[in-house]
């Protein structure tokens, strides 16, 4: 469920972004900041960008639309950021699994 949701609303970011990127940064000066490292951060080294952006605190929902209104292809898109997804989907369950049975054992 977690990686259909977010995989599902980073693809609608990206087409916002696609669709609407400039308009939205406009509309938006607060983001100004948080954008312009991203687009320093996207510069650098675009796949470890799409893989990763889960992450980083603070460009959850932004990344996808500033990746959304670059030159990324969407399949290049698409393919890293479900692979992150998973990941991102994996980890975050059984961590909470884990702690879940730690917390069981410890109040026993």
């Amino acid at each position: 469920a977690a990686f259909c949701g977010g995989l599902a609303s980073d693809n609608l970011y990206f087409w916002l972004g696609r669709q609407q990127g400039a308009r939205l940064a406009r509309r938006y000066p607060g983001w100004q900041a948080r954008l312009e490292k991203l687009h320093a951060w996207v510069a650098r080294s675009r796949s470890l960008v799409i893989f990763a952006f889960r992450f980083v605190y603070g460009v959850r929902t932004v990344a996808p639309l500033v990746l959304g209104a670059s030159d990324v292809p969407y399949l290049r898109y698409v393919l890293l950021n479900s692979s992150g997804g998973l990941l991102w989907s994996t980890l975050v369950a059984s961590l909470g699994y884990a702690f879940g049975e730690g917390w069981g054992l410890w109040r026993s």
